[in-house]
């Protein structure tokens, strides 16, 4: 299941804000599931480029574009497991 969270309607990214945000990532990754930010604040953007967060998230200016970028990374995750599968076979066969 996809999140995708606006976090626009924050004024600061606190510790806390972004301890909240790495909590709702990881239960929803354990779920099997993913989290997008929407962000169009400068503060907001800085403070995840900052922290690192901004390569964990998928962040964006707008819904559409987290969601595209989101599924960018499905993709490149989807291609780099049919690869490795194809290589544990490749291996048996020999």
């Amino acid at each position: 299941m996809v999140h995708i969270i606006d976090v626009d309607a924050v004024d600061l990214l606190s510790a806390t804000m972004l301890g909240f945000l790495i909590a709702v990532l990881r239960m929803v990754r354990d779920r099997g599931g993913a989290v997008g930010l929407v962000a169009t604040r400068e503060n907001a953007l800085r403070t995840l480029g900052v922290t690192g967060l901004d390569r964990v998230f998928s962040v964006g200016r707008t819904i559409a574009e987290v969601a595209a970028l989101m599924d960018a990374r499905a993709g490149a995750g989807a291609v780099q497991e049919s690869a490795t599968n194809a290589r544990k076979t490749e291996g048996m066969k020999g």
